[in-house]
């Protein structure tokens, strides 16, 4: 079955909106700033979903753009906007030119802004298993797999991609449900032991980056499948998953329309937390 990932994140939208018009109410309206350094077609993808989901909330969205900065004028402008009280969150676009360091810039986020969950404080605090903003695609994911799958306990789940944005993020929300996670990377591939962790797998979970990775016989029947990957193919976005794999598999996300909606949506739930708590109000549930 072919999972609607507009759908759930229609619902979750829709409660979100309610909560933002509370908190609005009083005219301070949460903003969100948008920051790209280098164009991509998958960013601008990205940045008209975000957009547009902003415009539904009720939410400022600002874009801004900039091309050949130092590593030192990217950090001025982070910290310029972390000082800023009308800014409640802050997106860093992926990817960065090569001279800019991700991880040195996100360190410099204020991790009440972090609406990413990038930051080496968000990032310590889930380890810790108090997390606090945690990155979107890891929580699109996770709330896709309890909603299709409830009970997690002693499943075998693999993640191909151990990226700081959702493989390792996502890791630490399953093993809070007491999955058996197997996290996998360039050097599984490049070994040839890919299928021996993704054949087990009752949960496989594609964050790769690599269209057509995982095919048919990579996968266990019954399997629930996300594809996260983002690939161009003749002018069309696709997986990382082969078409092949819906015939074989229980459920899985399409690309696109699957963890994409989701994730945007988990963006401005962070984002909403994130003003939440800037603003002293605690105690409020996603």
């Amino acid at each position: 079955m072919i999972v609607d990932g507009k759908a759930l994140a229609a619902s979750i939208l829709e409660r979100l909106r309610r909560k933002i018009k509370y908190y609005s109410s009083s005219g301070d309206k949460i903003k969100l700033v948008s920051l790209n350094f280098k164009g991509s077609s998958a960013y601008l993808l990205y940045q008209r979903s975000q957009r547009k989901t902003a415009d539904y909330l009720g939410v400022d969205f600002q874009t801004f753009h900039y091309r050949n900065l130092t590593g030192k004028k990217v950090g001025k402008i982070v910290e310029e906007l972390n000082d800023n009280s009308h800014v409640h969150g802050i997106v860093i676009e992926l990817p960065l030119p090569p001279k800019i360091k991700f991880e040195l810039i996100s360190d410099l986020l204020d991790y009440r802004k972090d609406v990413e969950g990038a930051s080496v404080v968000n990032q310590g605090l889930l380890s810790l298993g108090r997390p606090f903003l945690v990155s979107p695609t890891a929580l699109a994911c996770f709330h896709i797999l309890k909603t299709l799958s409830p009970q997690l306990y002693g499943k075998n789940v693999t993640i191909v991609g151990a990226s700081s944005l959702v493989g390792k993020p996502l890791a630490q929300l399953l093993l809070k449900e007491m999955a058996t996670v197997s996290v996998t990377h360039i050097a599984t591939f490049k070994s040839g032991n890919l299928s021996r962790y993704t054949r087990q797998a009752d949960i496989l979970i594609s964050a790769a980056g690599k269209q057509e990775l995982i095919t048919k016989d990579m996968v266990k029947k019954g399997a629930v499948v996300l594809d996260v990957g983002i690939n161009h193919k003749r002018g069309r976005i696709v997986g990382d998953v082969s078409e092949e794999v819906r015939r074989k598999c229980r459920y899985i996300t399409p690309v696109p329309g699957g963890v994409g909606p989701v994730t945007t949506a988990f963006l401005f739930s962070n984002l909403l937390k994130a003003f939440l708590n800037q603003k002293g109000i605690s105690n409020v549930k996603r």
